[in-house]
């Protein structure tokens, strides 16, 4: 059973790899993604039998489970991020477009705000792919009035198979700034595992089982204890 699965783990991860990504990454990028989906694979066989033989699984297993379901999605996005994010320092004047993994990214116009503590310059990005419309992002390079440090207020596009980064820095003159950008996939699997792992522990601490044995403790160590004297 569990090399069967293995082995479909392994083909998926290929799968991922070159269907999803255009490209096998590193081999550690064919392990990361298998060894998470062996592990999620793996996280079901415990519950999915329970549940075929009309049984309930207990909390303390059941939580069991979920958190290593998490850790296996965890594991799927960090091989993401590391194998395929593409970051890219540009130069870029209103009109102009660089692009990243497929993305383009369009400066439209920059102008002035003011924030409730700050000054700032607002540059607005359109990203599109493909010619289609994505998103608009706007991002900020602020001075606040208590430092006169310019700080980047970046630009993010969120999404569960993508993250999108757009940071405004430097005035390079004739109008031109320059601009990082950065695209990063799976980041959001990252801390979706996190949370499915802390909520099988939570689970687990439910546990009817654990309540009972400190109920049974609390006599036996009162029992225990040594009488007064009278």
């Amino acid at each position: 059973m569990l090399l069967g699965l293995a082995l479909a783990a392994l083909v998926a991860a290929v799968l991922i790899a070159l269907v999803g990504y255009g490209g096998p990454g590193t081999p550690l990028t064919i392990v990361g993604f298998a060894a998470g989906l062996f592990v999620i694979g793996s996280s079901l066989l415990e519950p999915l039998s329970s549940w075929r033989r009309g049984q309930v699984l207990p909390r303390a297993a059941l939580g069991m489970a979920i958190a290593h379901l998490g850790v296996g999605v965890f594991t799927i996005g960090v091989t993401g991020v590391v194998s395929y994010k593409v970051e890219r320092d540009v130069s870029l004047a209103p009109g102009q477009t660089a692009s990243i993994a497929g993305y383009d990214f369009k400066y439209l116009s920059s102008q002035p705000v003011a924030g409730p503590n700050y000054q700032a310059l607002e540059a607005r990005v359109a990203i599109s792919r493909g010619g289609e419309p994505v998103t608009e992002l706007a991002t900020q390079k602020r001075v606040y009035r208590v430092q006169t440090n310019p700080m980047t207020h970046a630009g993010i596009a969120v999404g569960w198979s993508r993250d999108l980064f757009v940071a405004l820095g430097d005035d390079l003159g004739a109008g031109k700034w320059s601009m990082r950008l950065q695209y990063k996939p799976l980041v959001r699997l990252i801390w979706l595992g996190a949370l499915i792992a802390a909520f099988g522990g939570l689970v687990s601490m439910l546990d009817r089982r654990y309540r009972a044995r400190r109920t049974a403790a609390a006599p036996a160590l009162a029992a225990q204890a040594p009488g007064k004297a009278g």
